[in-house]
C-alpha cells in the first residue's frame, strides 16, 4: 500500500524548535521534517551518544542536541536553561518522549506502572509546566504539542492506556490555561505507528508491509505521517486551532 507525500514548502523557517523525545521514533520523524520545513531543531532524549551520531550523520548546523530525562522533574529547570543556552529562544515545545509496555497484564506490577506513568504523564506535566512558564516569561507567544495516543478516549485497564489518558487531559487543560498568553497548546494522537517503543510492531517498520487489522483504513500509521501533522500544528497556518487532540490512526477500532 504505497503512501504519497506533499512536498515541502519551507513553512516552519525562522523557527526554533524543541523536541523531546527526539532521539528515535516520532520524534525524530518531527525533527527530520522540521529540518526539511526550515526550522532550527534541538533534539532531546536520554542517550547522549545516539543523539550526537544523528546530528553528525544528518549534516546539518540547523540540528543541536542534549541529554534530558524528563522522567527528572527535580532537573527540568535546568534542563530548560541548557536547552535555552544551545538555541537562545524556543517558539515551538515538542513533547514526543514516552514509553511503552505489551507484556500483557499477567505482567503488571507495581514497578512498570510507576515506570510507564512517571515519564508519560507525571514527567509531561511538570515538563509542560516548565515550557508553559517559559513561554509566558518570553511574552511572545509560542506552541506546545504533545505526541498522546489514540488509545487515550478509549477505556482501558492498562498503565499505558491510563498514563495517555491524563496526557490527553492535561493537553487540554492546559490549552485553555495558556491561550490568553498567546500559547497554543495541542496534542496529536496517533494509531498504531511502527516505531522502537512498539516491540510488537518491529517486523512493520518497513514500509512497505503495512496492514493492520486494528485500523478501519486497513493499514499502520506512518511516522512521517505524524511527522507532517506536526509541522502543520507548529507552523503559523494552524494559528487557531487551540486545545485539540487530533488523531491520526485511520479510524482505530477498539478491541472487544
Amino acid at each position: 500500500m504505497h503512501v504519497t507525500f506533499s512536498k515541502e514548502r519551507n513553512v516552519l523557517v525562522n523557527k526554533k524548535i524543541a523536541i523531546l523525545g527526539g532521539g528515535s521514533g516520532i520524534g525524530l520523524g518531527i525533527a527530520r521534517e522540521c529540518l526539511l520545513e526550515g526550522a532550527e531543531v534541538l533534539i532531546c532524549a536520554r542517550n547522549r551518544a545516539k543523539l550526537e551520531t544523528i546530528v553528525e550523520e544528518t549534516g546539518s548546523d540547523k540540528l543541536h542536541c542534549l541529554d534530558w530525562d524528563i522522567s527528572d522533574v527535580k532537573g527540568i529547570s535546568s534542563k530548560l536553561e541548557a536547552a535555552l543556552a544551545i538555541m537562545k529562544d524556543i517558539d515551538v515545545f515538542f513533547n514526543c518522549a514516552g514509553v511503552s509496555d505489551y507484556a500483557g497484564s499477567h505482567a503488571y506490577t507495581e514497578e512498570m506502572y510507576d515506570y510507564i506513568v512517571d515519564i508519560n504523564t507525571k514527567g509531561l506535566f511538570f515538563l509542560c509546566l516548565a515550557e508553559g512558564e517559559y513561554l509566558q516569561k518570553r511574552n511572545k507567544g509560542g506552541k506546545i504539542i504533545n505526541i498522546t495516543s489514540a488509545c487515550g478516549d478509549i477505556p482501558g485497564f492498562d498503565p499505558y492506556t491510563i498514563s495517555k489518558w491524563g496526557a490527553n487531559c492535561m493537553t487540554k487543560g492546559l490549552a485553555r490555561r495558556l491561550i490568553s498568553d498567546r500559547i497554543i497548546v495541542n496534542g496529536i494522537a496517533p494509531g498504531e505507528v511502527p516505531t522502537n517503543i512498539t516491540a510488537h510492531l518491529q517486523s512493520h517498520i518497513n514500509d512497505n508491509n503495512q496492514f493492520t487489522p486494528l485500523h478501519g483504513s486497513g493499514r499502520f500509521t506512518m511516522v512521517k505521517e505524524v511527522a507532517k501533522l506536526a509541522v502543520y500544528l507548529a507552523s503559523d497556518d494552524s494559528n487557531n486551532i487551540v486545545g485539540e487532540i487530533i488523531k491520526i490512526d485511520g479510524l482505530s477500532i477498539p478491541p472487544d
